[in-house]
């Protein structure tokens, strides 16, 4: 059993695929996965969103849009 002090650090790992719903007031998007799943990305503070090259709002967000990023998971789910 790992303690604190020897548990691996949090990693970024990439994600790329279709938006299925984007919940504003949540901070939160879904992201639908080829096998018909999908996985709730919540967006935070440190969360970087781009569009064209240039920094963008949550409100650009919007679904059937593919999307691509880096995720980290974290104890309250996966994190965009």
């Amino acid at each position: 059993m790992a303690t604190d002090a020897t548990a691996k650090p949090a990693r970024a790992i990439p994600y790329r695929g279709k938006v299925g719903s984007v919940d504003a007031s949540a901070k939160t998007f879904t992201l639908a996965s080829k096998s018909g799943g999908s996985r709730v990305m919540k967006i935070t503070e440190q969360t970087q969103i781009m569009k064209a090259g240039a920094a963008a709002p949550m409100a650009d967000i919007v679904a059937d849009e593919e999307v691509r990023g880096t995720e980290w998971k974290k104890g309250d789910g996966w994190h965009a």
